[in-house]
């Protein structure tokens, strides 16, 4: 499977690719800079892409100048990664592509008719991003059915606008959002991706996670309980010592010397999650702090190495 962005193209299968999402900054000289410092600090921690997001840009204006000032210095530099770029504008979403940017997300923030547009006559790669309306804290199965049609329609319509506004389906990726009980949405409607034949993206970041994910079905149950941590997977050396049957799950954290650090839950729930995508086969993780972008691609080189019968 081939995805053409902008600047060339990416083969799957591969390594999953770990987009680390720029923090939100002032919209200024000093932003600018700050964004920079932790695009390299992410690269250095083993991501692949980065992510710019300008929602939060008090005008149009100050978004366009504070990317362009951030692509300039950016993009053709050494080292430089290849950038996703958010945003509500149409015209500011064509700046950043025109200025180096690779991929355009539509359907958060961008309507996904505009999106396609501007990346077809752009040349870049269009991230199809789901956002459900349902609740997003609650995990019951009803909940998951409707997220699941949801994505499903989703998906339908904007290939059809995608199509119309003349963008090739190679140059499409999916991301089905956030299923409710914050489990990543690729994961929940998995048959869906593996039809639609994309690439597709799951956000990873721990925080994403309400609290009773945190201490119930996910972190204590099913995926670092059960079958993944506590199986085949990984049942042997790595989860056998400190991680499983030590420090983490048999000491500090669950066998209670006081209440467990909020950094420690928020971890480890970006490593279940990661785990959790990459064994349902996603292309992209998106991590959505610059401080767990190692953690992140650590626990999805160790995931792969393992499939792989490899040594991490």
């Amino acid at each position: 499977m081939r995805l053409r962005v902008q600047g060339g193209g990416m083969e799957f299968p591969r390594k999953p690719v770990v987009v680390g999402v720029l923090p939100p900054l002032p919209w200024n000289g000093a932003g600018v800079e700050g964004r920079l410092a932790q695009a390299r600090q992410m690269a250095a921690d083993g991501a692949d892409w980065v992510e710019w997001g300008g929602e939060d840009a008090p005008g149009e204006a100050e978004e366009a100048a504070g990317l362009r000032a951030f692509l300039e210095r950016w993009s053709g530099g050494e080292g430089a990664l290849p950038v996703l770029i958010r945003t509500g504008r149409e015209s500011t979403a064509r700046l950043a592509l025109e200025a180096g940017g690779n991929m355009l997300c539509g359907g958060r923030g961008l309507a996904v008719e505009a999106a396609a547009r501007v990346c077809a006559e752009t040349g870049a790669a269009l991230m199809l991003a789901h956002v459900f309306g349902g609740p997003a804290a609650s995990g019951v199965a009803s909940d998951r059915t409707a997220f699941a049609r949801s994505a499903e329609v989703f998906f339908e319509e904007s290939f059809s606008l995608a199509a119309g506004a003349g963008l090739a389906l190679e140059a499409v990726a999916l991301d089905a959002g956030d299923a409710p009980g914050g489990i990543p949405g690729g994961c929940v409607v998995r048959d869906l991706m593996e039809r639609l034949g994309r690439p597709w993206c799951a956000s990873v970041s721990g925080l994403r996670l309400p609290e009773p994910v945190l201490g119930g079905e996910v972190l204590g149950g099913e995926v670092l309980g059960g079958e993944v941590l506590g199986g085949e997977v990984l049942g042997g050396n790595i989860p056998g010592g400190n991680i499983r049957g030590g420090n983490m799950r048999g000491g500090n954290m669950r066998g209670g010397q006081g209440e467990v650090p909020v950094a420690l839950k928020q971890e480890a729930a970006l490593v279940a999650c990661t785990v959790q995508a990459v064994l349902a086969g996603a292309h992209f993780l998106r991590v959505e702090h610059a401080r767990h972008v190692r953690a992140a691609v650590y626990a999805a080189r160790t995931i792969a190495a393992v499939l792989d019968g490899g040594r991490v």
